[in-house]
C-alpha cells in the first residue's frame, strides 16, 4: 500500500505536468487492486475545461467523449441521483445501477465491456461548491466476474482524496494563466505542506502559507536576509549544495528536527522551476520548487535516512550497522554472528548508541529508524 508521502509525491507531479497524471491513477488502481480507472469532469464537453484521464483500460478517450458519454448508463444514474454531492463521498458503482442493469446496455454490451468495464468505486474528489475546480470524479473499476469491491476498498480509497484535490485545484489555477505570479502564488498556497521557491543562492522567491508559518515560527527552519540558511538539521551549505545538484525529477535530502527527546523527520524534495512552464515563467530567476514533506522512512529511502541519524547522533560505522539491524527486526545474537563477533560486544555498541540517541529500548530504536 503506498504511503501519504508518496501520494502527495505522485499527485504535486501530476498537478504540474499533464503527463504524470496516469502515474498517479496507476498508482490507485494498483492499490486497490482495480482493472484501472479514471479522473474525469463529468457532464462538460470537450470545447470547456475538463479533465479527462484513463489509466490501465482499453478505453478510447476520444470515442468515449465523442459519442459513448452520452450513453453510458452509470453517467446517467450518477446525474440522477442526490446522495453523491458532497467532495470525500465515496460510493459504489452498484448504489447507482445494479450489476444486471449495466450488463443489459447497449453500451456495455458494444462498447464498455471491451474495456474492462464492470465493478466501479467512485471518490467525488471536487463538487459544486468548490471555488476552485469543477466538478471531479476519480473512478476505479474491475471487470464483472473478478471480486466486486469491499467496505475495506471503500475506506482506503478515501485516503487518496486529500492528496488528489489539492492536485485537481493546482491543476485548473495553474492552467488558468501560465504567466500569472500570482496564480502560482495562490497554487502553491493550497498545498497543505510547506513549499518554497529558491534562487540557486538559496534566496526566498516565494514561501507559501505553511512555509512562511514555518519561518515565522521558528522550529529548526530559518531564513537570513530573505536567504534559506537552515531546515533541521540541513544547514546553509547542505541546503547550496541540494539546490546546486537538482537535475531533472526529484532530488531529495533527509532532514531531522529534535524538539526535546523526540524526533521529527523531514524529506526535503526539490525540483527544477524550469520543469514547469508555468513556474518558470512566474519566477524567472528561481532555481528549484522545495517541498517539505512530515513522512516515514521507506524502504527505498532507509540507507539515505540512517545516514542523517547516524550524522545527527555522531554514531561510529559500527553503531549505524547495528541500529540498522535492529530496525530490520534482527536479533543480538543474529548480528553477533553476521559480524563474527561475540554478542556482548555488539550489546556495548548498543549501550552506545542508547546514549546517544537517548533511547531506552529497542523498540525506540525501531521506531526512531521508521519515523514514528
Amino acid at each position: 500500500m503506498t504511503n501519504v508521502l508518496s501520494l502527495y509525491e505522485l499527485a504535486n507531479a501530476a498537478s504540474l505536468d499533464a503527463a504524470k497524471w496516469p502515474a498517479l491513477l496507476h498508482q490507485v488502481a494498483q492499490d486497490l487492486g482495480a482493472l484501472g480507472g479514471a479522473i474525469f469532469t463529468p457532464g462538460v464537453d470537450a470545447t470547456g475545461p475538463h479533465l479527462g484521464i484513463v489509466e490501465g483500460t482499453s478505453t478510447n478517450l476520444s470515442g468515449y467523449k465523442s459519442y459513448w458519454a452520452a450513453h453510458d448508463p452509470w453517467l446517467q444514474a450518477v446525474a440522477g441521483k442526490h446522495f453523491f454531492e458532497t467532495a470525500g463521498e465515496v460510493r459504489f458503482g452498484s448504489e447507482f445501477l445494479s450489476d444486471a442493469g449495466v450488463q443489459r446496455s447497449i453500451y456495455y454490451n458494444e462498447y464498455g465491456r471491451f474495456g474492462g468495464a464492470g465493478h466501479k468505486l467512485a471518490l467525488k474528489v471536487c463538487d459544486a461548491s468548490d471555488p476552485f475546480a469543477p466538478v471531479t470524479h476519480l473512478v476505479v473499476g474491475r471487470p464483472f466476474g473478478e471480486r466486486p469491491f469491499t467496505q475495506e476498498d471503500r475506506h482506503l480509497v478515501r485516503r487518496y482524496w486529500a492528496p488528489v484535490q489539492h492536485a485537481i485545484r493546482m491543476h485548473w489555477r495553474v492552467s488558468r494563466d501560465s504567466n500569472s505570479r500570482q496564480d502560482q502564488s495562490m497554487a502553491l498556497d493550497a498545498l497543505p505542506m510547506p513549499a518554497l521557491v529558491l534562487r540557486e543562492d538559496a534566496q526566498i522567491e516565494f514561501a507559501n502559507a505553511p512555509a512562511r508559518q514555518l519561518l515565522r515560527d521558528g522550529g529548526g527552519v530559518r531564513q537570513v536576509h530573505n536567504s534559506l540558511v537552515q531546515v533541521g538539521s540541513l544547514e546553509a551549505a547542505d541546503l547550496h549544495a541540494l539546490v546546486r545538484r537538482s537535475g531533472p525529477g526529484p532530488t531529495k535530502a533527509d532532514s531531522l528536527i529534535a524538539d526535546g527527546g523526540n524526533i521529527r523527520r523531514l524529506v526535503v524534495c526539490v525540483s527544477q522551476v524550469r520543469e514547469s512552464p508555468a513556474y518558470a515563467a512566474a519566477w524567472p530567476r528561481a532555481k528549484v520548487l522545495m517541498v517539505l514533506l512530515d513522512g516515514c522512512a521507506r524502504p527505498e529511502d532507509e540507507v539515505r535516512w540512517l545516514t542523517c541519524l547516524g550524522s545527527h547522533f555522531r554514531l561510529t560505522t559500527a553503531e549505524r550497522f547495528i541500529l540498522e539491524r535492529i530496525a530490520a527486526g534482527r536479533t543480538v545474537e543474529e548480528i553477533a554472528h553476521e559480524k563474527s563477533v561475540i554478542p556482548a560486544t555488539v550489546r556495548t555498541h548498543l549501550t552506545s548508541i542508547f546514549d546517544k540517541t537517548g533511547r531506552r529500548r529497542q523498540s525506540d530504536l525501531v521506531r526512531l529508524v521508521h519515523g514514528r
